[in-house]
Parts: structure tokens; sequence; C-alpha cells
């Protein structure tokens, strides 16, 4: 049994490099095309910030958060991480006009 375990992480610690790698060259094929934005799925904000899509106030230590051009940006929920991950430019730029 305990090999089979072994072998169970073996196998999921590959796909998710696996993943992370082709994440990392901007187009994700399980996503059909979908361009995907850098992510650290451990990176958690280091300081309160607001929603990049909606201005709602992030607390320290969240772990919805995107890496973008060597930024974090967190966020409320999904969703909004979501929107970011499609079109950070747009957000983006609606921040650095205010």
């Amino acid at each position: 049994m305990k090999n089979y375990r072994l072998l169970f992480l073996l196998i999921c610690g590959m796909t998710v490099l696996s993943l992370q790698v082709k994440a990392s060259s901007g187009v994700h094929p399980i996503l059909k095309g979908t361009r995907v934005v850098a992510a650290t799925l451990l990176d958690t904000l280091k300081a309160d910030t607001k929603d990049p899509v909606c201005g709602m106030p992030v607390k320290k230590g969240s772990t919805l958060t995107v890496l973008y051009k060597d930024k974090v940006y967190g966020f409320c929920t999904r969703s909004c991480k979501a929107s970011f991950s499609k079109q950070p430019e747009k957000f983006v730029k609606v921040k650095a006009k205010k």
C-alpha cells in the first residue's frame, strides 16, 4: 500500500510541475488557449492591499494571489482573481491612471 501512495504522490508532483512549466509559457492546453498569467500557488500577501478588480480590501496573508510583472496582486474572491488573470493589463492600467 505504501508503494501506491508513493507512486501517487510522485505522479501528482510531476503533474503540478508540468502544469507550472506549461503555464509559464503563456498558453495552457487544458484552458484551451486562455492566456495564463504566471501564478505562484504558495504566494501570500505580505501587506494589506486592495483588490485591483473591485477595490475591496484584501488582508495580509491572503492566498488568492497572482504574480504579474514581478508584483503580487491579492483578490477578495476567486472570480476577481479569474477576471484579472484573463486581462491583467486592463486592471493594472486602471490602477496606474489613479
